[in-house]
């Protein structure tokens, strides 16, 4: 495993958040799902998902451009 390094800033500020968490009332203790969120929170991620990361970017971009196209539109169609 490759080590990543992060801002201190960071790292203290998802420490902070791990440390904070609240031991799931079900099971008593924290779980690695509650770990996971507060990680995910602080945009850290697993790689594996990185794939559908990208993709969704993609298609939000995609659709910003098609909405920006068709504001563009109705506008010129106002003035012809």
């Amino acid at each position: 495993m490759t080590d990543v390094y992060i801002g201190t800033a960071r790292f203290e500020r998802i420490a902070e958040a791990i440390a904070a968490l609240e031991p799931c009332p079900f099971f008593g203790v924290l779980t690695a799902d509650q770990i996971m969120m507060a990680l995910a929170e602080n945009d850290v991620l697993p790689e594996i998902i990185r794939a559908d990361v990208e993709r969704a970017a993609l298609v939000d971009a995609e659709i910003g451009a098609r909405n920006r196209a068709l504001e563009k539109a109705k506008k010129t169609e106002k003035f012809c």
